[in-house]
């Protein structure tokens, strides 16, 4: 993972987040000789799915990390299966990103549902390499009923 080019840290409610830092934290945990826990393992996992269009072998290197960790096949099930939905919300807002008309904002006591603003926020996480809750991605399916956008 030497040849990966790291997205710059950013910075959310006063937390930086720097996925290199990240990695190289992990990678000296585990030359320590010390193990990485199921959530750390579970981090690297996603980490992995992140930069996957940047790592040559993506599926060797995420089996062979996989098999060294232990994980069981559920786990790697859970990866593969977000990945694909991952892949999947990509195609929806490509789609939404084709739409020009688009409902008007509605204010509901002091907050303001904008379907594009949505959209243009989810859009930039994924563009990010993030990946969206199941609460986003219900919302979006949902939104893309609205918009007779076909997720098929």
């Amino acid at each position: 993972m030497a040849d990966i080019k790291w997205n710059p840290p950013e910075v959310k409610r006063g937390r930086t987040y720097d996925d290199k830092k990240f990695f190289t934290s992990l990678k000296n945990q585990k030359e320590a000789g010390k193990s990485l826990s199921e959530k750390q393992i579970r981090a690297l996992m996603d980490l992995l799915g992140k930069y996957a269009a940047n790592i040559p072998d993506f599926e060797a290197l995420k089996k062979q990390i996989s098999e060294q960790a232990g994980f069981t096949p559920d786990v790697q099930e859970d990866t593969q299966t977000t990945q694909a939905n991952q892949n999947n919300v990509r195609k929806v807002l490509e789609e939404f990103a084709k739409i020009t008309q688009w409902a008007e904002p509605v204010k509901k006591g002091r907050r303001v549902y904008d379907d594009k603003e949505f959209v243009k926020s989810l859009s930039d996480q994924a563009q990010k390499g993030k990946i969206l809750s199941e609460r986003q991605v219900a919302a979006l399916l949902a939104m893309a009923a609205k918009y007779q956008i076909n997720v098929n």
